[in-house]
């Protein structure tokens, strides 16, 4: 049976989230999250549990569940980083296996105490990262941004030690620049066997507006055009144009609609294939 410590998980770990937050700035913070989030699992009574589960000591199979772990980590990150800092790092640590914590229940979650069996290397962790220039409105937004690095990157090393063949057909993926080929040859196809009519004329305007448009600074843009015209092929060809201007890494489309979702993915998927990213999702909240 193989074997992955829990060092080695969270060293991974802190890798993927470090690489994750680095996109928007804050390698180091999604570093100090991986360093921290399983380090309640050093509690005894938590590797009882596991090795009872995984068969490693039959003389533990009688435990079915282990302590509370993830608060752990959080109440670490609130003893060795500022006031200011730690509930950024410690939110997403304390809610990485059931989900961001309400303010009120977080701290009641964080007000126990560091178990007496987990260590606190302060030599493995960085020094307190710098905090960016962000008003107090956009702090919630940045507390899911470090949430999702941590959460993907806790997934991803789990399934790159259990399904390691799974896990590297997640790097097979087309560029920007190849998706952007892909998707203007299925235009010119298109447009090569589409009779000339009035329909058609304005659905290349469209199309070229959305070309010009997209050299423009990343912001807020608005595509108004009426049933028929095209928007799907034209909204994705400016979102490539975009992304390759401004060095951006992916595209989402949300759309309300699982009909329009279902039919959208299969016209992309028909252009870009399975290994070109696409995945259709749909999510409901109350």
């Amino acid at each position: 049976m193989a074997i992955q410590s829990n060092e080695v998980h969270q060293l991974g770990v802190a890798k993927l989230a470090e690489d994750f937050a680095s996109v928007f700035g804050m390698g180091e913070w999604g570093r100090i999250m991986g360093l921290l989030h399983d380090k309640g699992k050093e509690q005894k009574e938590w590797q009882k549990y596991i090795k009872g589960i995984t068969g490693l000591n039959k003389e533990y199979s009688h435990i079915r569940s282990g302590p509370s772990h993830a608060y752990v980590g959080a109440l670490i990150a609130q003893k060795l980083y500022t006031i200011h800092i730690a509930p950024l790092i410690a939110q997403p640590i304390a809610g990485h296996h059931r989900g961001l914590y309400d303010f009120l229940d977080y701290v009641k979650e964080t007000k126990r105490e560091i178990p007496f069996d987990v260590t606190i290397d302060k030599a493995v962790l960085p020094q307190t990262p710098t905090l960016p220039n962000l008003a107090r409105k956009d702090l919630h937004h940045l507390v899911r941004m470090l949430f999702s690095c941590l959460v993907d990157a806790d997934s991803l090393d789990t399934e790159s030690f259990i399904t390691p063949k799974l896990y590297r057909l997640r790097g097979i993926h087309k560029s920007m620049n190849e998706l952007l080929v892909m998707m203007e040859k299925h235009i010119q196809e298109l447009n090569s066997k589409s009779p000339e009519t009035e329909v058609n004329r304005i659905r290349n305007y469209v199309q070229k507006q959305c070309v010009k448009q997209s050299h423009g600074q990343v912001g807020f843009y608005s595509l108004t055009v009426p049933t028929g015209g095209g928007k799907t092929f034209a909204s994705v060809l400016w979102a490539l144009h975009h992304a390759i201007k401004n060095g951006l890494q992916r595209i989402i489309i949300a759309i309300p609609y699982t009909s329009i979702i279902v039919q959208t993915a299969a016209k992309l998927k028909n252009i870009f294939g399975e290994e070109g990213g696409l995945k259709a999702s749909n999510s409901s909240s109350t």
